[in-house]
């Protein structure tokens, strides 16, 4: 795949370049769109979802090992943060850096089938917190995610 772009601050959301960087979040290279990598479980990125300035959203490639968004930068810890988007994604390691932070790859309709996928590596995590937006597809979801999970 080529994955090309460049790096920049995403400022209509005060993301820095450097979060861009470490998520390897790219502006295409026509300057029209933003990309967010995924990868494989061996670390190949397998495709993309592609933003447009119009809020449309397209996939390149295919999310093979159906992984999360940022999955591939974190192996299990303490504490994982999961939302709902890649923009959360970067918001939440931007606002606390070194937490570990994933979003699902189809908001919030998806995210219990998504994280069921990845169950395996969520659990290697003590704590999973659910943060997904407050609107009626957020609470839901949450609500549909949290049992997925063993209680203490």
């Amino acid at each position: 795949m080529n994955y090309d772009g460049e790096f920049a601050a995403i400022r209509s959301r005060n993301i820095t370049e450097e979060t861009c960087r470490k998520f390897n979040v790219r502006i295409s290279p026509t300057g029209d769109s933003i990309r967010f990598p995924y990868y494989t479980s061996s670390g190949r990125i397998c495709g993309w979802k592609e933003r447009s300035q119009d809020k449309e959203f397209r996939w390149v490639g295919k999310n093979e090992d159906n992984q999360l968004f940022g999955q591939n930068l974190f192996g299990g810890g303490k504490t994982l943060v999961c939302v709902e988007g890649e923009f959360d994604a970067l918001a939440v390691w931007q606002a606390r850096p070194n937490w570990p932070v994933c979003s699902v790859p189809s908001g919030a309709k998806g995210a219990r089938k998504a994280l069921s996928k990845q169950l395996q590596w969520l659990l290697k995590f003590e704590e999973v917190i659910l943060m997904f937006d407050t609107d009626q597809p957020g609470i839901e979801a949450a609500e549909e995610c949290v049992s997925l999970f063993p209680h203490d």
